[in-house]
């Protein structure tokens, strides 16, 4: 079990926190989506071998980024209403994407080491694992809120 924290990073409550870590998810969201479009229409990212995997996986790489757009805006809007419910699907969205990009990123890092240069592959790896961290403790914030707000819903029996 996680210890329950009681604020955020910066300071401040766990609803903002959980509103801030939305708006920055959403707006992350929409620019991997828009440049994995870009890069589907372009034909992939050329000179760095994902034309021998699959030319549709930056297609892929969008569906994620929209799903990441779903889950921040659900996540925003149940933080501002409080709504545990909406809280909750919001984590197993993020947990479910962050399984895959766990999933994905060795494959990405396998792929730069191969056909890009090393010092693309180390900072590619160096800004994954970095980001993987912060993720980890972006769900730790939102769970955390989640338990506070689930505790004070009326008739529910906290499981957590």
């Amino acid at each position: 079990m996680l210890p329950q924290l009681n604020h955020c990073c910066c300071g401040c409550s766990l609803q903002t926190g959980s509103i801030l870590i939305g708006a920055y998810q959403l707006v992350r969201g929409l620019f991997e989506m828009i440049s994995e479009i870009l890069l589907g229409i372009a034909g992939g990212r050329h000179g760095y071998g994902w034309e021998y995997l699959w030319d549709g996986f930056p297609y892929i790489e969008a569906i994620l980024g929209i799903l990441k757009i779903i889950a921040a805006l659900v996540l925003i809007f149940g933080a501002n209403k409080e709504r545990h419910r909406l809280i909750f699907w919001c984590l197993i969205i993020n947990v479910a994407l962050l399984i895959i990009d766990a999933a994905l990123f060795p494959l990405t890092i396998v792929i730069f080491f191969v056909y890009a240069n090393t010092v693309d592959a180390v900072v590619t790896l160096l800004l994954g694992l970095g980001d993987f961290g912060l993720e980890l403790y972006f769900l730790w914030v939102v769970f955390s809120y989640y338990r506070i707000i689930e505790e004070r819903a009326p008739g529910v029996v906290a499981s957590v």
